[in-house]
């Protein structure tokens, strides 16, 4: 019985690490998508998550910046008086990563005189979501410097080579996984499950 228990808590431990081997894959995938270091990604969605956000409404303003940079510096009118507004070159902030975007973005949204031009900034350049980065956008790039760290303390930011080990480790999670499975099964025919439930 002892060793029946001890097989549960490791199914529950591999399924557990499983979780988090996908969780990692998937802010691979994402970071790879939208050219965001997977560090830097991670640290982001944890100073939205931590900031009354989402990781999702993160990533669909990082998503959105430099959709919005290149049209202000193609010259398209309504999009060019936003960052005029915000006294940034666009043509600059095209050639920065996202996450660098956002980071200057959010010191030039935090010094804006009221609340409404905040929040019509927020939206009309993070995208769906914006506005709900608000209390993380008004700590500027500062903020955003101290959320990295506090992230990093707590171990949420992992770079590139730290993803790929982890990748390398699911099919090992697998196999182990279905070994139990195998051991399941194994048990009910040899009748012991039967024995121990009467």
């Amino acid at each position: 019985i002892g060793g029946l228990a001890a097989g549960f808590g490791a199914r529950s431990i591999l399924n557990s690490f499983g979780k988090t081997v996908d969780r990692l894959d998937e802010l691979g995938e994402i970071s790879d998508r939208i050219k965001v270091g997977s560090g830097d990604l991670a640290s982001m969605s944890f100073a939205a998550e931590q900031n009354q956000s989402s990781a999702e409404a993160m990533i669909g303003a990082l998503e959105s910046l430099p959709l919005k940079a290149a049209e202000a510096a193609a010259g398209m009118a309504r999009t060019a008086k936003l960052f005029k507004a915000l006294k940034l070159d666009a043509e600059e902030i095209r050639r920065l990563s996202p996450d660098q975007m956002f980071a200057r973005v959010a010191d030039a949204i935090s010094s804006l005189g009221t609340q409404a031009e905040k929040i019509r900034m927020a939206d009309k350049l993070f995208g769906q979501g914006g506005r709900s980065l608000l209390p993380l956008i008004e700590q500027g790039s500062r903020g955003l410097r101290e959320m990295r760290r506090r992230a990093e303390e707590l171990g949420f930011v992992v770079e590139r080579d730290g993803i790929d080990k982890f990748d390398a480790m699911k099919d090992s999670i697998n196999e182990t996984k279905m070994a139990w499975e195998g051991f399941k099964i194994s048990l009910l025919q040899t009748g012991i499950v039967e024995q121990l439930t009467k």
